[in-house]
């Protein structure tokens, strides 16, 4: 989860852009954001986007999969009773790239608890890396808890 630091912006060398610009146009914004959503910074310059309402957190532009992803995801929370207060948050992240796809990746936030949670089942190994031989839950809990800070 420490990819956030060595993270490089994304480029689509395979998408075709229009570089014809209109006449008299002086607009240079980018296309608005869906209705609910904020764009922030990080400390370190990174844009990221926060939906306060549903309490989403991404780094990812905003698009239809991800909406129906998001949503997706905080349903089958509700569905396994986690819990859902102020302090929760989903984070929406890609974590792989290829010319071929881009994978996602999430995990929820409950900062009350200072931990991360998951509604599929979730291999703690990555966390672990060369610590063999955890099977304590008190283990496993401080592993997922260094993954908050």
């Amino acid at each position: 989860m420490q990819h956030r630091y060595i993270k490089r912006p994304l480029v689509d060398d395979r998408a075709e852009s229009d570089r014809i610009l209109k006449e008299g146009d002086m607009s240079y914004d980018p296309p608005s954001l869906p209705i609910g959503w904020i764009k922030c910074t990080q400390p370190e310059g990174a844009p990221y986007y926060l939906h306060e309402e549903k309490r989403i957190i991404t780094d990812l532009t905003q698009s239809q999969q991800l909406l129906e992803s998001s949503d997706y995801l905080l349903d089958r929370a509700r569905q396994l009773g986690l819990p859902f207060h102020l302090d929760v948050e989903l984070v929406i992240t890609e974590v792989a790239v290829t010319k071929e796809r881009r994978d996602f990746g999430y995990y929820f936030v409950d900062h009350r608890q200072r931990l991360l949670f998951w509604v599929d089942d979730y291999d703690l190994s990555e966390i672990f890396f060369n610590v063999k031989g955890v099977t304590a839950r008190d283990h496993m809990k401080q592993a997922v808890l260094t993954q908050y800070w």
